[in-house]
């Protein structure tokens, strides 16, 4: 009965919550001050046929509001999205985030800015664009089976489509409607909002609860549970109940992992001890969730049946299903890893693998034919190909790119289509660029273009402008600029700022031309982190705070020139220095020496003898010291 009350608990939660939650965040539209500002995507959700697609991000923000309740706002096109995609020619797509790239750009390109007057009603009184805006070129996105490429020319946005869309979006607020921007189609608009940032506390709109019968605390242990945008760590409680809620703009892929347990009876060598129970781990089952806003799920079990037999209920429930599925059919996965140093292996092998998994998925998704909304048919889909290009990315790394150990050299005797399930794949606009499988594919295929290229030119590995030619020959769009960002994260991290300042043309051009600033934010932080270090710029470090946790100014080192090393090493790297800082006059210079205290480093032989110099001051910090890092 207990159990049953449980259930029907959560069920009034899981029902009741978004609706709820939706209001709370009506009433803050009501309040809003000159200066609040939210942001709202735009999708034609339901366009037939669906060969075009256009996305917006719009950011309102509050100018003013007169004595009639008359409002001026400032509309921001943020992002633009546009693919095209008609029968028999190659799709072609625009993102304003990632935009073709441009070298010698002075300033970054400016977005859409619209100027909007709105009564107290809704009613668009105004609207005008705040610059004239250029047309915008749409490029291939797809893979080319003929010769010659195509593009296409736009208006970028129309004060109309501007209009057209502030109107719908305006008279729900004004008419306090609840849930207009909860990602469904609104009324026969063909256009779907979803509220995706705000200057104002913003609620959840993804939901899922759960509750396992017969919890024990070695299951709840092995429980975990990813969900974008939840920043504390997960936890179940003692009766097995758990609750998880957060806000998606667009669909994203989430996680449910557990070790399945067996309780096993062994008898013990000694006689003199009873029959014990053995918990015993089973391997872990990894299932792949996906949830779009608005989205709510029902996770039930019971800790003492086999795989806990996990129940699903709530909006969701089939995608869940589709994911447990998917994952104990990975139980009986034909692919395997190649290990590192093989002597044996066949491309031709790993194909056959690859394809007798690509016929268990297809069954699988026959199985739930009609089942699953368009949008997660198609996240799987895209997961499973990208999963598998990965796959044979990491079996050409770990072989050299050699079809098998008899072959005569790099990316010979392959069979036939290999390279297609790598090269085809729709890399350049996909909806999730932050997916891992996404990513992780991104980053194999920059070592796998580097070696293609290898072949011809000598090779171009471990040096800046190696890495950016061959990214901007290759790559285009969140590719390009996830590669870029990686390269200027490495170089700025591990160069001085003397050398960094042969990169400040590459950078400017790629601040000035990546809208994304996810990407551009770390970039920036570096570089001015490393510009602190200028020469005559004052020392942008105070004072360190010391293993022991006293803090060390160096205000006492005034008066003389300092030279600083971090040793984040064994304490006898040191030794190269030792000769060098002897030869020096302690009159003139001193050496302060900031050593890792790390345990489990062997004794040091160089640190007394440093100790001893006039010359020296070293001190010892901890390794989660984050002001140094």
């Amino acid at each position: 009965m207990k159990h049953k009350n449980i259930i029907r608990l959560l069920l009034m939660l899981l029902l009741g919550l978004p609706g709820t939650l939706f209001a709370q965040q009506e009433n803050a539209f009501q309040k809003m001050k000159p200066g609040d500002w939210f942001e709202v995507l735009v999708a034609d959700t339901s366009r037939k046929p669906d060969n075009e697609s256009y996305r917006y991000n719009i950011r309102y923000q509050l100018k003013k509001t007169d004595a009639s309740g008359n409002r001026e706002y400032t509309l921001t096109f943020e992002r633009t999205r546009i693919i095209l995609s008609h029968a028999g020619t190659v799709a072609l797509g625009y993102d304003s985030y990632y935009p073709p790239y441009k070298q010698g750009i002075e300033k970054p390109v400016q977005k859409p800015v619209f100027h909007s007057r709105v009564d107290a009603a809704g009613n668009i009184l105004s609207m005008k664009a705040e610059t004239d805006l250029p047309r915008i070129n749409l490029y291939e996105i797809g893979t080319r089976k003929s010769y010659g490429g195509t593009s296409v020319e736009l208006e970028q946005i129309s004060g109309e489509t501007a209009t057209a869309i502030s109107g719908i979006i305006m008279k729900a607020i004004a008419n306090h409607e609840q849930q207009w921007y909860n990602g469904t189609l609104y009324r026969n608009s063909g256009l779907s909002f979803v509220l995706s940032a705000t200057s104002f506390e913003l609620k959840p709109n993804v939901l899922v609860v759960g509750h396992i019968k017969n919890m024990t605390a070695a299951l709840a242990r092995s429980l975990d549970f990813y969900l974008p945008g939840v920043n504390k760590p997960f936890r179940i409680s003692a009766d097995g109940n758990f609750s998880i809620a957060t806000r998606l703009s667009e669909g994203t892929g989430a996680r449910l992992s557990y070790y399945p347990i067996e309780k096993v009876q062994e008898k013990p060598n000694k006689s003199d001890l009873k029959n014990v129970d053995v918990m015993v781990f089973k391997r872990i089952i990894d299932i792949p969730l996906f949830f779009r806003p608005g989205d709510t799920l029902m996770i039930t079990g019971d800790a003492l049946k086999p795989d806990i037999d996990l129940q699903f209920s709530g909006k969701t429930a089939k995608m869940a299903e589709f994911a447990l599925d998917l994952a104990k059919a990975n139980f009986q996965k034909k692919t395997q890893e190649i290990p590192y140093s093989t002597k044996s292996y066949a491309a031709e092998t790993f194909m056959q693998q690859q394809d007798a998994d690509r016929a268990t998925f297809n069954k699988l998704n026959t199985t739930y034919d009609k089942q699953l909304s368009p949008i997660t048919e198609n996240y799987y889909r895209l997961r499973f190909a990208f999963l598998q290009g990965s796959e044979r990315l990491d079996f050409l790394s770990k072989t050299s790119y050699k079809s098998s150990p008899t072959a005569n050299g790099m990316f010979e005797a392959f069979p036939e289509h290999f390279f297609k399930a790598i090269d085809t794949l729709p890399v350049l606009m996909t909806d999730y660029n932050n997916a891992v499988w996404y990513t992780s594919f991104i980053n194999a295929s920059h070592s796998y273009l580097r070696s293609r290229d290898g072949q011809f030119n000598g090779g171009s590995n471990d040096f800046f402008l190696g890495n950016y030619v061959l990214s901007l020959n290759h790559l285009r769009r969140f590719p390009l600029y996830r590669s870029l960002a990686d390269a200027f994260e490495n170089q700025l991290g591990n160069n001085s700022w003397k050398t960094a300042q042969t990169l400040k043309p590459y950078y400017e051009d790629f601040i000035n031309n990546c809208a994304d600033t996810v990407l551009t934010g770390s970039v920036r932080q570096k570089w001015k982190t490393l510009s602190t270090w200028a020469p005559g710029k004052p020392l942008p470090l105070k004072s360190i705070k010391l293993a022991d946790g006293s803090l060390l100014s160096l205000d006492k080192f005034k008066g003389k020139a300092l030279s600083i090393t971090f040793n984040y090493h064994y304490p006898d790297e040191m030794k190269r220095l030792l000769e060098r800082i002897k030869k020096q006059d302690p009159k003139q210079v001193h050496f302060l020496i900031v050593q890792l205290k790390q345990p489990g480093y062997p004794p040091s032989t160089v640190i007394n003898e440093l100790k001893k110099l006039a010359q020296v001051t070293l001190v010892e910090v901890a390794a989660d010291n984050q002001a140094l890092k």
